[in-house]
């Protein structure tokens, strides 16, 4: 039944245009703070570079999630900033421990799986 209820919300909020998650924004960083900041992607550049994107979980389960940018490495993860400032990052997350979220985000907003 969850998973039912969960589909249509997802396709209504599709259909709609309604975000109930919170906006994700973003920062771009030379070294990482010792507390991440609620609700914000932090991108982690040394020079020209990018090498890791660092965020809170969305589930709320307080755990720091840390993707690899790097080329030569896998798994790595790519972002982009759109015209309005809100950040993509591609594949998806999907934690194999703890939380064990799964999740998208899109221009700045969480897309549960």
């Amino acid at each position: 039944m969850k998973k039912f209820i969960r589909k249509i919300a997802e396709w209504f909020r599709h259909k709609y245009h309604f975000y109930t998650s919170p906006k994700f924004n973003f920062e771009l960083v030379k070294d990482l703070p010792e507390f991440l900041p609620e609700r914000k992607v932090l991108v982690v550049a040394e020079g020209n570079q990018s090498d890791t994107l660092a965020f809170k979980c969305p589930c709320g389960c307080d755990s720091t999630i840390l993707l690899n940018l790097l080329q030569d490495t896998k798994p790595r993860w790519k972002y982009r900033v759109t015209k309005r400032g809100n950040i993509t990052i591609s594949p998806s997350v999907w934690r194999k421990v703890g939380c064990k979220s799964h999740f998208f985000v899109r221009e700045g907003r969480i897309d549960w799986v």
